[in-house]
């Protein structure tokens, strides 16, 4: 099992290698917009009691969510 991981990777690993990253103006836009966003959270972090509230709306959405299934 481990070993078919390995070739799995390896496979991967190769493809990757010969294929060329091309990024247009959309994925460039959208890759600066992350950076900035990173930045500012980094140089802005939320307090513990901001946090929190974040965590809990974001478990009420998702609980939301799967009472609709």
């Amino acid at each position: 099992m481990i070993f078919k991981r390995f070739v799995y990777l390896c496979a991967i690993i190769t493809k990757w290698e010969w294929m060329e990253i091309k990024l247009n103006d959309y994925h460039k836009k959208v890759n600066a917009e992350k950076i900035a966003s990173m930045a500012y959270w980094k140089a802005h972090p939320l307090s513990r009691k901001e946090s929190l509230n974040q965590l809990r709306r974001l478990r009420e959405q998702r609980l939301a969510s799967l009472s609709n299934w």
